[in-house]
């Protein structure tokens, strides 16, 4: 598989396995496609301010024909449409769900799902795209913000905003908000161009059900952080190095069969600094990286430098060349991964 496929199979994790919700569903692979460039709709043009409600608004929107189709099968319609409610809506348009498989990827094939269970959980998607009081674009710090998702676990409810350097603001870095501040009377609507999917994994689990990352796994059970990426509370940026990136290593970081047979207890201190060198606390989404920014790591006194003049790269202070970042923005319910082809020296 390949990594550069592995952020849109993510998603499908979180949608396209939303009957299963399972996390073996984390070997299938996907292609990404295009994000196809929005057409600005007419209704969504100049002015801005509507006295219908949200429901209505999103209802008589050509545009959003299929969120409004999931928004009725869900039975959210009258959530959108209480005078009181003060929410965000981020509101996908018909190209966002047109990425998405059968019986997802228009209204009409999403009036024709029946299934209970199917129901349900794309239900739970549809309110992770609704959040709690109403904020322009302006409002929207780049910061957590609560959904009317059921929060089952820790973070599984958030949604995160980050702006490029141009300014443009995407939510958990990989939708981008396209047309902005649409004012109804009980609320706000944002429109994406993507389908938001809330982590359905711990970043523990992105790694251990991922190919590709049988070193990093070995080193990750030989020094006992695998419990600090499997806690819920825990919010950590982590960049984890590809089986390729470690081969680079001398022996005995080299592959997960030598990090297994490690026993001497300096080594095993040794490779646990070289993968706290790789978490960040907080979450650092790619369109959050700046020139040259130096974020301090989970290894204490020990920072890294971003750079994004030429591609997305971090740099260890021991590197001679910065690591070219191969996906980003893996969502977990507790962080967010960025996959590397070089692992960080301190």
């Amino acid at each position: 598989m390949t990594f550069l496929n592995f952020g849109f199979r993510l998603a499908w994790t979180a949608f396209g396995c939303l009957i299963l919700f399972v996390s073996a569903c984390q070997k299938e692979e996907l292609e990404e496609p295009a994000v196809p460039a929005p057409p600005l709709a007419h209704n969504m043009a100049a002015d801005r301010s509507y006295g219908n409600n949200l429901s209505n608004f999103i209802a008589s929107s050509l545009d959003l024909s299929s969120f409004n189709a999931a928004v009725h099968k869900t039975g959210l319609t009258e959530l959108l449409s209480r005078s009181n409610l003060n929410a965000t809506v981020l509101a996908p348009t018909n190209d966002a769900f047109s990425l998405l498989p059968p019986p997802f990827n228009n209204g009409q094939n999403i009036n024709s799902i029946s299934d209970p269970k199917t129901i349900q959980q794309l239900r739970q998607i549809i309110r992770y795209h609704i959040l709690k009081g109403a904020r322009t674009i302006d409002q929207l710090a780049n910061s957590p913000y609560h959904t009317y998702a059921p929060a089952a676990t820790n973070g599984a409810d958030r949604v995160f905003f980050g702006r490029t350097i141009s300014n443009l603001v995407f939510v958990n870095g990989k939708s981008e908000i396209i047309a902005i501040d649409i004012q109804t009377s009980n609320g706000i609507i944002q429109v994406v161009n993507r389908v938001l999917f809330p982590p359905a994994q711990d970043l523990g689990q992105i790694i251990l059900y991922t190919n590709g990352f049988s070193t990093l796994n070995a080193a990750l059970d030989k020094t006992g952080l695998r419990y600090t990426l499997f806690t819920p509370w825990s919010d950590f940026t982590f960049f984890a190095p590809t089986d390729t990136a470690f081969a680079a290593l001398p022996p005995p970081f080299h592959n997960a069969a030598a990090i297994e047979s490690i026993s001497n207890d300096q080594t095993i201190d040794e490779l646990r600094n070289l993968l706290l060198y790789h978490l960040v606390p907080g979450r650092i989404f790619s369109v959050d990286f700046r020139e040259g920014e130096m974020p301090e790591t989970a290894l204490p006194g020990d920072i890294l430098t971003f750079s994004i003049s030429n591609g997305l790269k971090v740099k260890g202070a021991g590197n001679n060349t910065g690591s070219t970042i191969l996906q980003t923005d893996l969502l977990a319910r507790n962080g967010v991964v960025h996959v590397i082809d070089q692992v960080l020296a301190p």
